[in-house]
C-alpha cells in the first residue's frame, strides 16, 4: 500500500475512475496523507522541496467533500496522528543533508496553531514531530 493521491496532479478524475470502476455496492479504502489545515501549510512547504512530486494534501474533510462530489457515500472518515522520524523521513528521498537542515527549521519555526499541531520537538538529538494519515471508507451507491 502507498499513500500517494497526493501526488495526483488531477485528484478529481482520480476519484471520477475509482468510482467508475467500483462495481456498485462495493467499497473502496483511501489512505492518504492528511494534516489538519494549519500545519498543512507548513508541511506542505516541507514537502515540495523534500519530494518534487508532491502536489496537496487534503484535510479529512476536504476528501469528504470531494468524494461525495464525485459520487461516492463516505462511510468511514478519520484521521492518524502519527509520531513521526523526521531523520528517517529525509532518508526516504535521500535528502541532502543541508535541505534537511532547512526543512527542519522549518517545521521547528511554525507557531501559533501550525507548532500545536506539529509539536515539534527534540529527543535524543533528533526531531521529531506530528504527522497524520486519513483512513477512509467509501462506497460506490447500488
Amino acid at each position: 500500500m502507498r499513500a500517494a493521491p497526493h501526488h495526483f496532479h488531477d485528484f478529481d478524475a482520480f476519484l471520477i475512475e475509482a468510482l467508475r470502476v467500483l462495481k456498485p455496492g462495493r467499497a473502496a479504502a483511501f489512505v492518504d496523507c492528511a494534516p489538519p489545515a494549519a500545519a498543512r501549510d507548513v508541511m506542505h512547504q516541507v514537502e515540495v522541496r523534500r519530494d518534487p512530486s508532491h502536489v496537496r494534501s487534503l484535510t479529512v474533510d476536504e476528501w469528504t467533500a470531494r468524494l461525495k462530489k464525485a459520487g461516492f457515500d463516505v462511510e468511514v472518515a478519520k484521521s492518524r496522528e502519527l509520531d513521526w522520524d523526521f531523520e528517517d523521513w529525509m532518508g526516504n528521498m535521500e535528502v541532502q543533508p543541508a535541505l534537511a537542515a532547512e526543512l527542519a527549521a522549518l517545521i521547528e519555526a511554525a507557531d501559533g496553531e501550525a507548532r500545536a499541531q506539529l509539536h515539534p520537538e527534540r529527543r535524543d538529538g533528533k526531531l521529531w514531530h506530528a504527522y497524520w494519515h486519513c483512513l477512509i471508507r467509501a462506497r460506490k451507491p447500488a
